[in-house]
């Protein structure tokens, strides 16, 4: 049975206390604001989140890294009143955040990343809101046919962004570039973060000079599709012999979120 993974998030520097005496000027009290971070079923997701959270006004912004607790789904944070944008993730690379971006360090790629976003008003005393992460990367395979000895050896792929922002759940621009993981011979396989244009690049040498694909424009064609909410993944096989391309989008299949209750 799939095991339900969640978040527990401890409390987050805050400015001012936790309280206001009734006798007290109360506008300038924090505001409690209460938060579920949620992803999808899954035994292979990683224990470890990060959250964060800004003001839109770009006057107070709260970041930190948390880890996982079975049957934990609740964080309070105490924060200045205010509205805020909220984003949480989680994967390898998690913690690497800068403000609200998360961009891949050189040579990683995106497995296991997957995010949230929203907005929410914290102008009052209390507040609540979900966060249900999504998948932000395509699991891309790779098939090498090939009926000769030019056997592929190494095989990459690079393009022009490399993480995210949280915020606005938008690709964030920036050099992406790694070595795809051999699964068999001729077989190779990586997880792409989300992308703003169709400008990812394949190369592969081997028992030949070397060769570089369109992978991005390869994808399009196939109507592969960045936008998605939690992206798809994909096979593509290169016959080298008659230089043919073949390309299938497998859907992602969404796993239910548990019901949650503040």
């Amino acid at each position: 049975m799939k095991k339900a993974l969640y978040a527990i998030l401890v409390m987050l520097p805050s400015l001012g206390g936790t309280a206001c005496s009734v006798k007290e000027e109360r506008g300038d009290c924090p505001c409690l604001l209460n938060v579920h971070v949620l992803v999808p079923e899954r035994d292979s997701l990683p224990a470890a989140f990060t959250l964060a959270a800004g003001r839109t006004d770009g006057t107070s912004y709260y970041a930190g890294g948390y880890a996982n607790e079975k049957g934990s789904r609740n964080v309070s944070l105490s924060v200045r009143k205010g509205i805020y944008y909220l984003g949480a993730c989680t994967g390898s690379a998690a913690g690497g955040l800068d403000g609200p971006l998360l961009q891949l360090p050189p040579g990683q790629d995106a497995e296991h990343l997957f995010s949230g976003t929203d907005s929410v008003d914290c102008r009052g005393e209390k507040a609540a809101d979900t966060l249900l992460l999504h998948k932000q990367f395509c699991r891309l395979k790779v098939i090498f046919k090939e009926t000769g000895p030019a056997w592929i050896r190494h095989a990459k792929i690079e393009g022009h962004f490399n993480g995210l922002d949280l915020f606005h759940n938008e690709p964030v621009h920036g050099s992406f570039s790694c070595d795809m993981t051999p699964e068999n011979p001729g077989v190779f396989s990586l997880c792409i973060p989300r992308q703003g244009d169709d400008g990812l690049q394949l190369s592969a040498t081997g028992d030949f000079p070397g060769a570089t694909w369109p992978l991005g424009e390869f994808l399009a064609s196939a109507r592969y599709n960045w936008r998605k909410e939690d992206l798809d993944d994909a096979v593509v096989t290169i016959d080298l012999s008659g230089i043919e391309v073949s390309i299938e989008i497998i859907p992602w299949k969404i796993i239910e979120y548990n019901q949650i209750e503040f």
